[in-house]
């Protein structure tokens, strides 16, 4: 997988779809977006600890070469490294959050866990949001 420049050839793309492209990467504030991936513990800068060692890898990398790519600012992601399991987890996540967006998949309160933020005994919660927090509450296990 390699990233979309300017030259990729699929998928097309307009010329103003580039162009905007090319100002998202120049306007974007790397940095904070960087800081905000490390305080959420899904990045480190290298010789800081992962939460989980174990399953250290460095972002941008092969695992037989060691190289890294260079980031948006020209450096080389090599000096950062990510936990796998957080990334999964936040994807995970992610996907589950998309996932309560179906009607038919949304939780229903249960007798004895209503009412729930304005949800009655027997209602659908059908607020994506509160569907997952309502399945994290009480079926974290699902």
């Amino acid at each position: 997988w390699y990233p979309l420049s300017e030259s990729s050839t699929s998928p097309e793309r307009s010329k103003e779809e580039k162009r905007k492209r090319q100002a998202f990467f120049e306007q974007t504030r790397w940095e904070e977006l960087e800081s905000l991936l490390v305080d959420a513990g899904l990045l480190r800068k290298a010789g800081g600890m992962l939460s989980s060692p174990r399953r250290r890898e460095t972002v941008g990398s092969s695992a037989a070469s060691g190289t890294g790519s260079p980031s948006p600012r020209g450096r080389s992601s090599a000096d950062m490294s990510h936990d796998i399991d957080r990334t999964l987890a936040m994807l995970v996540l992610t996907a589950i959050h998309d996932i309560m967006k179906v009607g038919s998949l949304c939780p229903v309160v249960e007798e004895g866990r209503g009412p729930w933020c304005g949800y009655e005994v027997g209602d659908k919660v059908g607020d994506h949001d509160a569907a997952l927090g309502y399945v994290l509450e009480y079926m974290p296990e699902a």
